[in-house]
């Protein structure tokens, strides 16, 4: 009969295992699943950050290593990327460059330096206005117009006027109301266009 020998695959070697994986997959895919989820990232912009105790400041003419990266990756400016008196903020830079088809050979080479503690691609923003009528998406019309498009521009202004010709429109309807404009240089009910 052969000695019982403990399953690896149990107890705290399994919860090892497991974490070993977890561990693994994290740092895999951490720059894929980074803070922007869409992939858009602004074209020639990195930001970096360097170690709090390096007591370096980056900047074109920079006489470490940092100064090389200028001429081979086209860098064109090196600033602070905030204005703030928040010490944690105050290490961390913006780069544009370029030479935007090489930003991950940059961010690594960045990496490399150390003095750097990170270099990412600077994500890219966009804002997306969605009206909140519950009713807008059976709504042809918007679509037809391109009106989420012309929302992500402006959402109009009080000192626009549109004047619509139809007698389909219900003046009274909650969203209008308060928007209609009328003219006031307008006599009511004199048959005559006084403006």
């Amino acid at each position: 009969m052969s000695p019982i020998l403990p399953n690896p695959a149990t107890g705290k070697s399994r919860q090892l295992l497991v974490l070993f994986f977890l561990v693994l997959f994290f740092f895999l895919f951490s720059r894929l699943l980074g803070q922007n989820p869409d992939g858009k990232f602004d074209e020639g912009v990195l930001y970096f950050k360097v170690l709090d105790n390096a007591g370096i400041q980056p900047s074109l003419t920079s006489p470490h290593d940092l100064g090389l990266l200028v001429p081979e990756y086209k860098i064109i400016s090196i600033r602070k990327a905030f204005k703030t008196p928040h010490v944690s903020l105050q290490s961390i830079y913006k780069l544009t460059f370029t030479e935007h088809e090489r930003a991950n050979e940059l961010i690594s080479d960045l990496e490399k330096l150390n003095y750097i503690e990170y270099a990412e691609r600077a994500p890219l923003y966009e804002v997306d206005y969605i009206p909140n009528d519950y009713s807008a998406s059976q709504q042809w019309s918007l679509e037809k117009i391109d009106a989420t498009d012309a929302w992500n521009i402006t959402t109009g202004s009080s000192s626009i006027v549109i004047a619509i010709v139809d007698n389909g429109v219900n003046y009274s309807h909650e969203d209008l109301l308060s928007n209609v404009w009328v003219n006031p240089g307008e006599i009511p009910a004199n048959n005559f266009d006084d403006d």
